[in-house]
């Protein structure tokens, strides 16, 4: 979420006062500018959510029928989509056009779908082991899955 929140405090440091973003250490401080962040980092957070809950069980459902791979691939492309948008547009943009586009590319169902895709697939992978193995991959897997918070 770190790299999220930056974003939108820079933005908002922008949109309060151009002169402000050229010294970091008092945009960020700025109270309003971190109001206005929070407010959009809000809406961004329940859209995302709200698109990934209900994705989710649809993304499981399409990778029990056609192979955890696609269903794994959808996640990263949305990932990529909403990274994209949110280079792409502008700070003007933001929640009127970015956060739908956002919302759009959680869609594909996000980091929930990709966590709960690696398990599966993985369970899948490790039937045949010992549960010694299969308990050692599946934290190797975890702790994995994780490394990028």
């Amino acid at each position: 979420w770190a790299p999220l929140s930056e974003m939108l405090t820079e933005r908002a440091c922008a949109d309060l006062s151009p002169a402000i973003t050229k010294n970091a250490t008092e945009c960020f401080a700025s109270s309003k500018a971190q109001q206005a962040a929070s407010h959009s980092f809000t809406w961004f957070v329940l859209v995302q959510g709200v698109a990934q809950l209900l994705t989710c069980p649809v993304v499981g459902a399409i990778s029990d029928v056609s192979g955890r791979r696609k269903a794994l691939t959808v996640p990263v492309i949305g990932a990529l989509l909403s990274s994209l948008a949110m280079w792409l547009v502008p700070a003007s943009l933001q929640m009127t056009l970015l956060l739908p586009l956002y919302g759009a590319a959680s869609l594909s169902g996000g980091m929930y779908a990709f966590v709960n895709g690696s398990f599966a697939s993985l369970a899948d992978h490790t039937m045949a082991m010992e549960t010694r193995q299969r308990e050692a991959r599946f934290g190797i897997v975890e702790s994995m899955l994780w490394v990028r918070t």
